[in-house]
C-alpha cells in the first residue's frame, strides 16, 4: 500500500548515471486486519504508477527498475517489469521506493563493441559491475564463484542468511562468495566435483556456462528440459568435444538462443569464458525469460 508519495527526487537525482523516473513512493505492508508488515520473506508483487510523461522519459526499458531507498540514501536495485499501468516488482519489506534508470558504461568497450550494449545492460541492472569503477575487463576471465554470484542476481536469489553447512569442502563461510553457492546448491541449480569441492576460483568454460544457464532458464520459467523445443535435436559441429555431462545442455542453450557459435558453427566448450561472452549470454537469458 502506498502510504505517501513524495513531490521530488532531489536526494537522488543528482547520483549520476542514476536518473529518476518517478517520484519517491513511501510503501507500507500491511495484513488483513491492518497491521504492518516491515519485511514479509515471500515478497508481495507491487505496481508503481507511471504517467505518459514519465514513460517517455525511459530511453532504454532494459536500464529502468524500481531502487529501495534506504535512510541513509543507499540505492538498492529490486528489479521490475514494466506494464501498461507503470512497473510491477517484488516488495519483501517496507520502505521508500522510487523508478529509476541506470546509464553505466566503462573506458575499455571499445575492445568488444560486439558486447558493449550487453554489459552496460548487466550493470544497469546491477547483475555484473567492472573490475573497477571504470574498467570492465572484457577480455578477461570469468571464474566459477562469479558466475554463481552473477546467476543469483539474475534470478533474484535472496543469499542472506544462508548457512554454510560444509556442501563444498573449499566454500569457506566468510567469502564473499558463499551465500550465492550455498544458495544455488540447495535450489539444485549447481553442483561440485566428485571429491566434494567446487573450486570457486577455476575459469569457467563454454560449456559450463551453457549447462548453467540451461538449469536457470527451466528453473526461471518453472519447466522440464524436455519441453524446450529442439533441446535434442540442436548441434554444433564440434560436439564430439563437448563433455558427455553437457552435451544436452550444451544444445538446449543453441535451441533457446542462449548461447552461439563461430562462424564455423563450432562452440569451443572447452574454451575459458571470457567475461564479455558472459555478458552476451546472459542478456540473452534475461531476454527469453522476459524480464525487462
Amino acid at each position: 500500500k502506498v502510504l505517501e508519495e513524495k513531490p521530488n527526487l532531489e536526494q537522488v537525482k543528482d547520483q549520476t548515471p542514476y536518473t529518476a523516473i518517478s517520484n519517491l513512493h513511501q510503501l507500507q505492508i500491511i495484513d488483513e486486519k491492518g497491521k504492518n508488515i516491515e519485511k514479509l520473506e515471500s515478497g508481495i508483487e507491487v505496481t508503481i504508477p507511471l504517467t505518459a510523461e514519465q514513460k517517455a522519459a525511459i530511453t532504454d526499458k532494459r536500464k529502468v527498475g524500481v531502487y529501495q531507498i534506504t535512510d541513509s540514501g543507499k540505492l538498492i536495485f529490486k528489479g521490475g517489469q514494466l506494464t501498461d499501468e507503470g512497473i510491477t516488482f517484488k516488495m519483501t519489506e517496507s520502505g521508500q521506493y522510487a523508478v529509476m534508470m541506470y546509464e553505466k558504461t566503462f573506458d575499455d568497450l571499445d575492445l568488444v563493441p560486439w558486447a558493449k550494449d550487453s554489459i552496460e545492460v548487466l550493470a544497469a541492472r546491477h547483475i555484473a559491475m567492472g573490475k573497477t569503477e571504470n574498467r570492465f575487463d572484457p577480455k578477461g576471465t570469468l571464474t566459477r564463484a562469479e558466475f554463481a554470484a552473477y546467476l543469483c542476481r539474475m534470478l533474484n536469489i535472496n543469499t542472506e542468511d544462508i548457512q554454510n553447512e560444509g556442501q563444498f569442502k573449499d566454500i569457506q563461510g566468510d567469502s564473499w562468495y558463499s551465500g550465492s553457492v550455498i544458495a544455488l546448491k540447495e535450489l539444485g541449480l549447481i553442483s561440485g566435483y566428485a571429491d566434494n569441492s567446487f573450486k570457486p576460483n577455476k575459469p569457467i568454460t563454454r560449456e559450463e556456462l551453457a549447462a548453467l544457464l540451461v538449469k536457470a532458464y527451466t528453473y526461471s520459467m518453472n519447466m522440464d528440459l524436455e519441453k524446450i523445443p529442439g533441446y535434442d535435436t540442436q548441434s554444433f559441429n564440434d560436439m564430439s568435444q563437448v563433455a558427455t555431462w553437457a552435451q544436452v545442455s550444451v544444445k538446449a542453450a543453441k535451441a533457446l538462443g542462449l548461447v552461439t557459435g563461430n562462424g564455423d558453427n563450432q562452440y569451443l566448450p572447452q574454451k575459458t569464458a571470457t567475461r564479455a561472452e558472459m555478458a552476451r549470454m546472459l542478456v540473452m537469458f534475461l531476454e527469453k525469460t522476459g524480464q525487462y
